[in-house]
């Protein structure tokens, strides 16, 4: 070794930076499949029990005539609980641009109105913001919510 190399050996020792010491981590978390599935079907019964109540209280409660006609199709809960996207549907011929407009803002005017009812009849802490999403237009409603479809033509045989 030259006298060079040895200088250059100690030079980058000198200017190499020190490992930096790291701060002891918290041990992770896991969830056991269990709790898994029961935060889970947690979330799809809420899911169906705003459904259920949003429902009820444009059917029962409501007397908006601009929601005559609109029926609630799903609700979309977000995993931490605090937006719900709300789909629905407008009775009779393809409904126009300014029609879903009327029907939407009007949907949004109740909105406080089933955030309330909502907190009051499901006993929850705090109620979803709600957001309303046009689903499409419907010709015939069913009153049964979860109406099983009608057997296909292959099941009879």
């Amino acid at each position: 070794m030259t006298k060079s190399d040895s200088r250059r050996s100690s030079t980058t020792r000198a200017h190499s930076p020190q490992p930096r010491a790291t701060k002891a981590r918290a041990p992770a978390v896991t969830v056991s499949s269990a709790q898994a599935e029961a935060s889970g079907y947690r979330h799809q019964r809420l899911e169906q029990l705003l459904r259920e109540e949003i429902r009820s209280l444009l059917r029962d409660e409501v007397s908006d005539p601009c929601l005559d006609g609109v029926r609630i199709t799903a609700v979309l809960l977000s995993v931490d609980y605090k937006n719900a996207r709300v789909h629905f549907t407008a009775s009779g011929s393809e409904p126009t641009g300014t029609e879903r407009d009327r029907v939407t803002r009007a949907l949004v005017r109740a909105a406080a109105f089933f955030r309330a009812r909502l907190v009051d009849s499901l006993d929850l802490k705090r109620a979803p913001d709600l957001r309303f999403v046009f689903d499409g237009a419907s010709a015939t409603f069913d009153d049964e919510p979860d109406a099983p479809d009608a057997p296909d033509a292959k099941d009879e045989l």
